[in-house]
């Protein structure tokens, strides 16, 4: 059976996936990939770097994810094994009349994509607004 698709594409399938496609077990593949010296998403230092930075500064990981096109998870993975936290003394990253208004909104019955819609509030920080309640 000819693929119309090389092996490296293989490897970003779910393992689920791979093993549907294959009938491969995904463990295999991975040890081929891995003798094969394919690396997947390698990033720069320089980008690792950048990433750490705008989070230092306040960006949130989603936003980081938006401006550098390095994946969501990649970015938490790095902050974790940095150990890093914001800026000590940084402004918070949205006012207390944005935070206000997501809270009215939500008590009024928006849902928190319509309040992320509306208002410079992020899904995520108004959901964490919300427990703190």
């Amino acid at each position: 059976m000819a693929w119309a698709f090389s092996f490296s594409h293989l490897y970003l399938f779910l393992k689920r996936s791979i093993e549907e496609l294959t009938d491969v077990p995904a463990d295999t593949i991975r040890g081929w990939v891995h003798d094969a010296g394919i690396v997947r998403n390698s990033y720069s230092a320089e980008t690792k770097t950048r990433c750490l930075s705008l989070y230092q500064q306040g960006n949130t990981p989603k936003e980081i994810e938006a401006l550098t096109r390095v994946s969501l998870n990649t970015i938490r993975r790095w902050v974790a094994a940095a150990g890093i936290s914001r800026e000590p003394g940084s402004p918070p990253k949205y006012s207390e009349s944005v935070r206000n208004h997501c809270l009215l909104l939500r008590r009024e019955g928006k849902d928190y994509r319509e309040i992320e819609v509306l208002t410079d509030g992020s899904e995520a920080s108004v959901r964490g607004w919300v427990k703190k309640q």
